[in-house]
């Protein structure tokens, strides 16, 4: 007999697919869903190249400029070697007129370690939050890779060398901005040593739809969704399950690769919101005496809210998330982030999804969970997200003070693991 808790394996997809869907963006001009899709091969294949001329025979519409480089980034990880790469530069600059710095890149490309993967490199990138800085004091490419090799470490699982290396790097941080973010880094790195080993089997960071764990010691059952980047702000889900087993949580952590912010519902589990909800509730049930806590990060906020009152959660944690998907409404926020994502949802969602704003159809739910809202108090669209929940019933707003950062998780950490990750 199949195990009810297993998750419905959909058909495997080739991932030929996924360099046919860089196509299609980039004919729209959709970089940003270029990048996805580039990144969603190259995690498919790590090892096998895929000649890039598909791609560069569509290189010819505008592009949007604050989308390059996260594109740029994923061809890179897609090149063996530099000389690919300065082909693909050359031919965004001439079809888009952007001038574009190869030697950033294929520095990197040149020294890449194979021991360090992508994942580690997009760990790195999330730490260091390298675009959040002046160009002229962003930590060098050299400098980047060392944490990427430290966090590495970490990802098998040897903390202490991370940490020991993280400390080495912090003494040399080009200025104190960096300096902060590694030593988040070490403060998660040392939370995770001290702690007992975990008494169940850890998830991976494999690409798929929903990943479920095995139960632990604990009776609480935590459900996660992730942003756009299919990862939480940043953290590896193998790092953040770590914290989860921790504190007695089994955990259901979802991705949505169709790319609706989980507003139509999630692929493997139901072709609607509303059956994707019903075939989560046998999974969400927390055994006697425990919870059900839906974090949701970035681009998985609007759908922990929505998702997390359809299933009765007794705690819901946002952490820099949204409140609203409708274009209409994102609009009157000034969130202009996903215009592409949100149009899309609209057009695909039916009767049976999500795209009503939270705060309208809030006070329709008889349980009310205990809701904490975690924003940059200086991010102006993040911070509008949260205030519109302000006063609701059970809703506890928390603003992460003196910064302007959307990716906070490593900030909230503190609060979170003695707070939010301990069951009441």
């Amino acid at each position: 007999m199949a195990d009810p808790a297993a998750p419905r394996q959909g058909p495997p997809v080739d991932p030929e697919h996924w360099i046919d869907q860089a196509v299609l963006h980039i004919r729209h001009g959709d970089l940003r869903g270029a990048t996805v899709a580039i990144n969603r091969f190259t995690d498919a294949c790590p090892d096998r190249l895929h000649p890039l001329e598909r791609i560069f025979a569509n290189l010819s519409r505008p592009a949007q400029d604050d989308a390059v480089a996260p594109l740029l980034r994923a061809i890179e990880t897609a090149c063996s070697d530099s000389a690919t790469f300065r082909t693909f530069c050359n031919r965004l600059k001439a079809h888009h007129r952007i001038e574009v710095e190869p030697d950033h890149y294929t520095k990197r490309i040149d020294r890449r370690d194979a021991s360090v993967s992508k994942l580690a490199r997009d760990w790195s990138q999330a730490t260091l939050q390298v675009t959040s800085q002046p160009r002229e004091e962003r930590p060098s490419v050299s400098y980047a890779e060392e944490v990427a090799a430290s966090l590495q470490s970490a990802l098998d699982g040897d903390f202490h060398s991370a940490q020991t290396a993280l400390a080495e790097l912090h003494g040399r941080a080009p200025q104190s901005f960096t300096q902060e973010r590694i030593d988040e880094a070490l403060r998660l790195l040392a939370r995770l040593q001290k702690a007992p080993p975990p008494d169940r089997a850890i998830l991976d960071d494999r690409p798929r739809d929903m990943a479920v764990s095995d139960r632990g010691s604990g009776p609480h059952t935590a459900i996660i969704f992730t942003g756009l980047a299919e990862r939480v702000s940043g953290l590896p889900i193998s790092i953040f399950d770590r914290l989860l087993a921790e504190a007695g949580y089994r955990t259901i952590f979802l991705r949505d690769p169709s790319r609706f912010a989980f507003a139509c519902g999630i692929a493997s589990l139901g072709s609607t919101a509303h059956a994707t909800i019903d075939a989560l509730r046998p999974l969400a049930v927390p055994e006697v005496g425990g919870e059900l806590l839906v974090i949701g990060t970035s681009g998985g906020g609007y759908a922990s809210l929505r998702y997390g009152l359809e299933l009765g959660a007794d705690r819901i944690v946002v952490i820099s998330g949204g409140t609203v998907c409708h274009p209409d409404d994102l609009a009157e926020l000034g969130d202009t982030r996903v215009p592409v994502v949100s149009r899309r949802t609209v057009a695909r969602a039916g009767p049976g999804d999500f795209t009503e704003p939270v705060h309208a159809i809030i006070g329709q739910y008889r349980k009310r969970p205990d809701i904490t809202l975690h924003f940059a108090e200086d991010m102006a669209i993040d911070r509008a997200h949260a205030m519109l929940l302000d006063g609701r019933d059970g809703v506890r707003l928390c603003p992460c003070r003196n910064t302007a950062r959307h990716n906070i998780i490593l900030t909230v950490l503190d609060s979170l693991t003695d707070g939010a990750l301990k069951p009441v």
